[in-house]
């Protein structure tokens, strides 16, 4: 039985546009290099150049990237597919958080 691909291919990463995000990863991602933009309610997270977007399969109701930073940061990004709903953004390491 032929093996199903476990992702996609390596692109450029985009941007991505949050409800709200926690201070302590607001500070970890403008460490790594991304650009916050806030409008309104909403947090853009802009990639720095260089950062990377590859696509974990299967997919299911959110599709979900590996987004690799120029400096190896890795964290996990999920987009609704299909549907309305909320994109997030997940960090791959524990945050000091007091």
């Amino acid at each position: 039985m032929k093996e199903l691909p476990k992702e996609g291919q390596t692109k450029p990463a985009r941007s991505i546009t949050l409800k709200d995000i926690r201070p302590e990863a607001r500070h970890y991602l403008v460490d790594h290099g991304c650009t916050l933009i806030e409008e309104g309610e909403q947090v853009t997270v802009v990639y720095p150049e260089g950062t990377t977007s590859t696509e974990i399969y299967p997919r299911t109701a959110y599709e979900w990237y590996r987004i690799k930073l120029p400096d190896n940061t890795e964290l996990r990004e999920g987009r609704p597919r299909l549907m309305g709903g909320d994109s997030c953004l997940y960090l791959l390491e524990k945050l000091n958080t007091g």
